[in-house]
């Protein structure tokens, strides 16, 4: 069986129950988690110590070197191959 590594974007209300859903599937391997709050941030590393977990801002995320490394990461091959990134539209 093929098993999928993923990174998390957002570690709130709907990224633990995604969390949980995924850590029952065998076919799933978070490899990383990002937060926007330093609780989230704090409650995904205790929950998952071996993972890379990164607190992140949507304002001016592209000058933040969390951004940068989450870039090198995906550039590096790190992640694999990347088939989607959602972009909020601004508002």
């Amino acid at each position: 069986m093929k098993k999928y590594n993923l990174g998390i974007i957002g570690a709130g209300m709907y990224g633990k129950v995604l969390m949980r859903w995924l850590q029952q599937d065998e076919r799933a391997n978070i490899n990383w988690v990002n937060s926007a709050s330093e609780a989230t941030t704090k409650a995904a590393v205790e929950a998952a110590p071996e993972q890379i977990v990164l607190e992140a801002s949507c304002r001016h995320t592209r000058l933040t070197r969390k951004f940068q490394f989450i870039k090198e990461l995906i550039d590096g091959g790190k992640l694999g191959e990347i088939y989607h990134i959602h972009r909020k539209p601004s508002q």
